[in-house]
């Protein structure tokens, strides 16, 4: 995952970074650099936190 996608994720269900960073139990400024604009692609720890908290299937097979 991308911070872009990451982005277009909150966006298309209505949360802000400040909500996802309380989803994941995250300082809101973790959840910031997950979304800058120049990462490609997100920790993987980010990726399990983050589908944890959005209850969204993880491939892990995609990753490395």
């Amino acid at each position: 995952m991308t911070s872009q996608q990451l982005r277009a994720l909150l966006e298309e269900r209505g949360l802000s970074q400040l909500k996802l960073a309380d989803l994941c139990r995250v300082n809101p400024r973790t959840v910031r650099r997950w979304c800058e604009t120049d990462r490609q692609e997100l920790p993987r720890s980010a990726m399990l936190l983050i589908c944890h908290a959005l209850k969204i299937p993880l491939d892990l097979e995609t990753r490395p």
